[in-house]
């Protein structure tokens, strides 16, 4: 994750969606937002991602929703899927906040029949492409929104939102570091207090739990594909000593350092 994509601008077709069907898993699939709603419907084998402060694992049948402005990336797998993106107009004039993980055979439907509909050129195949479009829209806003923002309200949480992808963006870079609440506030130019309100509210986390979550997962890829000492990965993640990272680590996973090692 060292060359991180912020912004991805999707390009729309006259109508305001674009469906994607992915054969494989794309290896450029890393840290990015865009201000379209996307959803992956999963039509074989198994995909891991990361939406938002979220690890997700999704199996064949699955639907991920990833809202609007929310940072995601592709972990890994072996899968076939569809890319469905939905532009903001969509909705308008409210905003909506979706699960994100969704397994709904109903929607399933919904998503394969625009899907065979969407490459038809014909009028009778646009019709049908906008008809089970609004068809699925109203099915996610009716039976999978998690909240409803007005356009002022939505400003204010937009506005929130692109200050936790930045923060979350420089933690992605600077993970090793030493990094503090005070500091991390003073970089975005907030009050201490504000930011760990603002910080919890979008992510359901604290500040230390992220970083710390954060870095567990990055020492869990070195002791997986590399050969170093654990001290060494410990200072390589940014933790003060090996006896804190031991610590860190078997509060956050269960198990011990040397037990993934020994496992893989």
């Amino acid at each position: 994750m060292n060359d991180i994509i912020l912004y991805e601008k999707v390009p729309m077709t006259v109508f305001p969606i674009k469906i994607l069907d992915f054969h494989q898993f794309p290896e450029d699939f890393c840290l990015h937002w865009h201000e379209h709603t996307e959803i992956l419907y999963i039509k074989r084998g198994t995909l891991h991602l990361r939406c938002a402060e979220n690890t997700l694992k999704a199996t064949e049948g699955d639907c991920v929703i990833i809202n609007e402005n929310e940072l995601h990336d592709g972990i890994g797998g072996e899968c076939e899927f569809l890319c469905i993106y939905l532009s903001p107009a969509l909705f308008e004039p409210k905003h909506y906040l979706f699960q994100t993980l969704v397994r709904d055979e109903a929607l399933a439907d919904i998503i394969l029949r625009l899907a065979q509909e969407y490459p038809k050129s014909s009028h009778s195949g646009q019709l049908a492409t906008k008809g089970l479009t609004f068809l699925m829209l109203s099915h996610l806003i009716s039976n999978h929104t998690q909240q409803t923002f007005s356009e002022v309200t939505y400003r204010q949480y937009a506005k929130n939102l692109n200050i936790i992808n930045d923060v979350v963006q420089y933690l992605e870079q600077n993970y090793s570091e030493r990094i503090t609440t005070a500091s991390l506030a003073r970089r975005f130019y907030l009050s201490e207090g504000h930011f760990c309100h603002v910080f919890k509210e979008v992510t359901g986390k604290t500040i230390t739990g992220y970083i710390n979550t954060l870095r567990i997962e990055k020492a869990i890829t070195l002791l997986k594909n590399t050969d170093l000492s654990i001290t060494d990965i410990s200072m390589q993640c940014g933790f003060c000593d090996a006896n804190y990272f031991t610590r860190t680590f078997k509060k956050y996973k269960g198990i011990s350092p040397s037990s993934v090692r020994g496992r893989n």
